[in-house]
């Protein structure tokens, strides 16, 4: 089993399956329900993206964010959410700096989210080992994002 960082990877189920491998890679994640940090950033995605694309406001993504789970997993996708979102210029401007030969609006939307949403997390959440960002943003991209990602 992958070691576990404050719910950061989830723990085999009853059957000794890793949850996060998914038999399916076309299988869509139940993230109504957090159970872990992992889901949470998943969901964070999610919300950043509904937010990018103009189809619900800041507040309004917020309140719809999840419909149960643990509340320090609710509340740990809403930090993600509010620092991604109210930091994205400046976050923005770190990514140009550092992706050489790519503007900004090359790099595919949810990439971006999955990049400003991860840089967030380093910069400003201080529990968390870079090691487990890091990951964790690159299973985020190789679920909702594109192999060329």
């Amino acid at each position: 089993m992958p070691s576990d960082y404050e719910g950061n990877s989830l723990p085999p189920d009853e059957g000794g399956e890793d949850p996060l491998h998914q038999e399916d890679e076309n299988e869509v994640w139940d993230l109504d329900i957090l159970r872990s940090r992992h889901d949470a950033r998943a969901r964070a995605v999610q919300v950043l993206y509904a937010i990018e694309i103009g189809e619900q406001g800041l507040g309004e993504a917020l309140d719809d964010l999840v419909r149960g789970g643990e509340q320090k997993y609710i509340e740990f996708a809403r930090k993600l959410v509010q620092l991604a979102h109210s930091r994205r210029d400046e976050l923005d401007r770190t990514i140009e700096e550092k992706a050489r030969h790519w503007k900004l609006n090359r790099i595919a939307v949810l990439d971006r989210l999955i990049l400003r949403m991860a840089m967030s997390e380093l910069l400003y959440v201080k529990d968390v080992p870079p090691k487990v960002t890091i990951n964790e943003a690159i299973e985020i991209g190789k679920h909702f994002s594109t192999d060329q990602s």
